[in-house]
């Protein structure tokens, strides 16, 4: 093995974005179980099932979206620190999801008006504590692109009954939201996207990701994942 690979890979921290349910918990857990094969130590950082919060949240969501998108954003500072601590140690570190997710919903419930009469007030609270919040740029943010259609019945197959509340007008105005973000680069340096709408099985996933991450010395599958 290309030792000096491996020391490219260790301390990166990687993110993977994209719709909710497109796929980015199982492509976090993938890409981390393959590159731990090869003997690269691989930190992964997954969303929570929390579909029970969701179902609170969708229950009265003018009540319970702003302390929710304020505790998601706390939950990824939290995921990011521990994951920088493990990067520092050597670790290549996947993350699904990132405060740029939490920006997003943020922005969408903002833009329904789902944070009540005190909408705005409330959104900028969110964004000065979002600012506050310094990182360094991780290594790689990816993308995972697929149409609001695919997206929802991906999220219909794969979570629970509180999830499938969530109606496709919510995944298409979330995806619009996504695109606006996107579009300033400091919010998503080292930014690349990926066609996720196709379904891919493990080693497609792997292989594409490999590539777009220029790992590709690692894409030899003699292990079992």
């Amino acid at each position: 093995m290309d030792t000096h690979k491996v020391k490219d890979i260790r301390g990166q921290v990687i993110i993977l974005e994209g719709l909710l349910g497109v796929g980015k918990s199982t492509a976090c857990r993938d890409l981390a179980a393959h590159l731990n094969a090869h003997n690269v130590p691989t930190k992964v950082f997954v969303e929570p099932n929390e579909d029970d919060l969701i179902g609170l949240m969708l229950s009265n969501i003018k009540k319970n979206a702003y302390a929710y998108q304020m505790y998601r954003l706390f939950q990824r500072q939290a995921i990011r620190i521990v994951a920088q601590t493990w990067a520092q140690e050597g670790y290549c570190c996947i993350i699904d999801g990132s405060m740029l997710s939490a920006y997003c919903f943020a922005l969408f419930h903002k833009n329904r008006g789902n944070f009540g009469e005190l909408h705005e007030e409330r959104y900028n609270s969110f964004i000065t504590t979002f600012e506050a919040i310094k990182f360094d740029p991780p290594s790689h943010t990816i993308f995972l692109s697929a149409s609001p259609e695919i997206a929802r019945d991906r999220c219909y197959r794969r979570r629970t009954s509180e999830a499938k509340m969530i109606q496709l007008e919510f995944f298409e105005q979330l995806s619009t939201t996504y695109d606006q973000l996107l579009s300033k680069k400091n919010l998503a340096p080292n930014l690349t996207r990926l066609d996720w709408n196709p379904d891919k099985n493990i080693k497609e996933r792997i292989e594409t990701l490999l590539s777009e991450l220029n790992f590709e010395n690692y894409s030899t599958f003699n292990h079992k994942i």
